[in-house]
Parts: structure tokens; C-alpha cells; sequence
């Protein structure tokens, strides 16, 4: 069964709040939240938005709680960089996840989370090395390059695809998920949508 005939067969179900979820394992994958790269930004010196990081965990606490899953599986990139960890996002994580303490969790770590390993598991979060079996689903971060759709169903992020629309008006672009033979890239959580308020060529 490849990507996109496990989609239409519900083995995995893509959820309008921008998240993959697999029933039969009661498990919930999500990816690329970058939790504190608003506070990268700020401590280089460039403007960004404060309490970003507390609304995507506010909305996905709000997920969690409305499809009732057991199991929630970041597919990498859980933090923006070790400076992303402050004292602050520290304290957040550690009692958001107090707060869902019977919920598995698990960060398939990502190019973005080396170095915060200590600080996950402290927070009481489990990591785990790409590529991990969880939820009947292969969780990487980064894709499979060349694959010939021989193997499990994976799922995986990294790769950010975008999906522009410039026709009528004022073009508009939205994450995207690509379908392969094995892999659904991108098949998990995407917290942002981006408005090109002028047109852009594809």
C-alpha cells in the first residue's frame, strides 16, 4: 500500500488543523513546530511576535483533546535551536506536558532538535532516532530519498513544501503534502499560512 491508497483507505487520515492521524494506533503525528524560533529571532535582533510558541501548543493541546488520541509523535524540529530553549520555553514545555502527563509522547529528532535531547527528557518527553516504528507508521524527519515503495508506510517533514496560487489577484501559498510511493512528506502539523500579498511567479 503506498502513500496516497493508505490516505484514501483511513490507515492514515489527514485532519484540517493541519495534522495526520492513524486511528487504529490511536496515534496523532505532527512536525516542524519550531517552538521558540520567534525568541531566535529576537535575541538576533530581528522582530518577531512574542507568545507564537504558546499558541501552537495551546492549539495542539486543543487537537489532542478533541480526537482523543493516545500517542502524539513529533516528526522533528519539536524546538528552533538549543538558544530556542530559554529559561521560559523550559518552564512552558515542561508544564504543558505535566498537564497531559498520561499522554505518550515522542520526538522523532530532527536537524533542529540536536542538543535539546536532555531538555525534552527532563520536560518528560521520550526521543527516539530516526527512522522509529511508531504508531504502524515509519516516523523519520527527513524523507526517503529515491524511494522504490518497497517497505512500510513512512511518514516524514523537513522539506517544507509550498503550494502558490497566484490567479486571481493577490497570490496566495499554503503548505503542501506530497504523496510518494512510501513517504507522505509533510503529513503532519503546519501551524502556518502565509498570504503573498502581491503576485509572485510560480
Amino acid at each position: 500500500m503506498n502513500a496516497l491508497e493508505a490516505v484514501r483507505a483511513g490507515v492514515v487520515k489527514l485532519l484540517p488543523e493541519r495534522a495526520a492521524f492513524a486511528p487504529a494506533a490511536k496515534t496523532l503525528f505532527v512536525a516542524d513546530l519550531h517552538l521558540g524560533k520567534a525568541a531566535t529571532f529576537r535575541a538576533l535582533g530581528a522582530p518577531a511576535p512574542t507568545g507564537v510558541g504558546e499558541e501552537t501548543l495551546r492549539r495542539l493541546a486543543e487537537l489532542i483533546e478533541t480526537i482523543e488520541t493516545e500517542h502524539v509523535v513529533v516528526l522533528g524540529d519539536f524546538t528552533h535551536a538549543r538558544a530556542a530553549m530559554t529559561r521560559g520555553l523550559f518552564a512552558s514545555l515542561c508544564a504543558w506536558r505535566e498537564r497531559l502527563q498520561s499522554l505518550a509522547f515522542t520526538i522523532v529528532l530532527g536537524n533542529h532538535d540536536r542538543g535539546a535531547e536532555q531538555a525534552y527528557s527532563e520536560c518528560g518527553f521520550s526521543c527516539a532516532q530516526a527512522p522509529a516504528m511508531l504508531g504502524g507508521v515509519e516516523c523519520r524527519h527527513h524523507p526517503i530519498d529515491g524511494a522504490d515503495g518497497a517497505g512500510p508506510l513512512a511518514l516524514a517533514d523537513h522539506l517544507h513544501p509550498v503550494v502558490c496560487l497566484n490567479e486571481p489577484g493577490p497570490g496566495f501559498a499554503a503548505h503542501a503534502l506530497f504523496l510518494g510511493e512510501r513517504t507522505a512528506d509533510r503529513a503532519a502539523c503546519v501551524w502556518r499560512v502565509r498570504r503573498r500579498l502581491a503576485r509572485e511567479p510560480m
